[in-house]
């Protein structure tokens, strides 16, 4: 079971528990047999944390991560704008002449 408790992650089985700040987590994969609830899904969304679901082979079927653009997803968006401009052109052969 994952839950929130206080603002943190509490992984939790039969015989173990676990409390984790989100500052320490990047991604939470989920098996088909494991139980999250909404407060730490809410969590996880909150501190930018992947969520993907597995199936029962092991096999990612789902990821759930948060709806607004981080700044990975920005740069990323910006490079291929700038892939299919003149100025992106003219940036790459500057770079290159550069080196």
């Amino acid at each position: 079971m994952i839950k929130q408790k206080d603002e943190i992650f509490r992984f939790q089985n039969k015989e173990n528990r676990l409390d984790l700040s989100p500052m320490k987590i990047e991604s939470i994969i989920i098996s088909n047999k494991a139980m999250i609830s909404t407060q730490a899904i809410s969590l996880a969304l909150e501190n930018n944390i992947d969520l993907v679901f597995l199936d029962k082979y092991g096999f990612p079927i789902g990821r759930v991560w948060f709806s607004k653009l981080g700044s990975t997803a920005l740069i990323r968006r910006k490079q291929l704008d700038a892939a299919n401009c003149e100025l992106g052109l003219k940036l790459v052969l500057d770079l290159i002449r550069q080196k």
